[in-house]
């Protein structure tokens, strides 16, 4: 996956997507209707999800927070 080196570089690159219980979940567009969730730690990039946007958005909410 391309993303890791991407995101290795410039781990701030994405977007904020949300902020849940003071972490910031980020997001980058890596297909047409699909986004790549993810959140920063330390020196760290974690996937969270890769999301279909399509979807109702407040579905990723509730998917984020469980």
């Amino acid at each position: 996956m391309k993303y890791n080196r991407i995101l290795a570089d410039n781990p701030l690159m994405g977007m904020v997507e949300k902020e849940i219980d003071g972490v910031l979940f980020r997001r980058i567009i890596i297909k047409p209707y699909f986004k790549l969730i993810y959140i920063v730690e330390g020196d760290t990039v974690v996937f969270t999800s890769i999301w279909d946007t399509r979807r109702a958005p407040d579905k990723l909410i509730r998917y984020l927070t469980s």
